[in-house]
């Protein structure tokens, strides 16, 4: 199939979701255009988007649907923040959370100098997470902020023991759960939605407020064992069930 996306092929992980979708479809066997002779048109969120070909599926994946607006205009629509969200989209829409990438987001051979590792933005966007990360820095040693795409990113991620996320909205369902189960023993700010694409204690570590996290954290760092089989059966499951592979077919069947 002849897919044109909203992001070259050349653009590399420094596009992000709709690099790594359009490399995933690559991977599959599908030819990426740039012109107008495709078979489907799809833009994904975050990068500049294109327009629609006349006669020719015209997609898009929100992949941040709980901070976003429904676009109209498109022939399927899928959208990757919680299933909460479709009560605003188009009937039809699809629920298609975020995903990860196998090549690029494992664990890299690092050497372990953290206790707890956050990887991503800690600007004032994200007050919770800035207000948790500090709690976390009075009592671990703790590595935050921003890396590269790509392998540096995940070079980042394994600098820790265990990866802490913190994700904005109560039931939004964020690309770093993803990442973070592919790459080592994640803790992810708890809420039901994730029961649906992952087992708690198994492949990542649920926290409910801040004494929950603290006690946890003491729990699992005093307890490597139980990190190390945690990071093993969170990338079995993940390779399994939510590479970007996963998504680019799910959205082909619609075609």
């Amino acid at each position: 199939m002849r897919i044109k996306t909203n992001c070259s092929i050349d653009a590399g992980p420094g596009g992000s979701s709709a690099w790594y979708l359009t490399k995933a479809f690559q991977d599959l066997g599908h030819e990426i255009v740039i012109g107008d002779e495709a078979d489907l048109v799809i833009n994904i969120d975050g990068c500049d988007y294109v327009d629609r070909i006349p006669e020719t599926p015209y997609f898009f994946w929100d992949c941040d649907s709980f901070i976003h607006e429904p676009t109209p205009n498109y022939d399927k629509t899928f959208i990757g923040g919680s299933p909460e969200d479709l009560d605003r989209y188009p009937e039809g829409t699809v629920f298609l959370p975020h995903a990860f990438s196998e090549d690029y987001h494992k664990e890299q051979d690092v050497d372990k100098e953290f206790d707890v590792v956050m990887i991503g933005r800690i600007d004032d966007t994200y007050i919770e997470r800035n207000r948790v990360l500090k709690l976390i820095d009075d009592k671990f040693k703790l590595l935050a902020g921003q890396e590269d795409f790509g392998i540096p990113y995940s070079e980042g991620m394994s600098k820790g023991k265990v990866i802490f996320n913190q994700s904005l909205g109560e039931k939004n369902i964020p690309m770093r759960f993803f990442e973070g189960m592919a790459i080592g023993c994640l803790f992810e700010n708890y809420n039901d939605n994730l029961d649906e694409l992952a087992t708690p204690f198994e492949h990542y570590i649920p926290y409910y407020n801040d004494k929950d996290l603290m006690i946890k954290l003491y729990y699992y760092l005093n307890h490597p064992e139980e990190i190390d089989l945690i990071k093993k059966q969170a990338r079995k499951h993940a390779l399994s069930n939510h590479t970007y592979k996963h998504r680019a077919r799910k959205i082909l069947e619609y075609v």
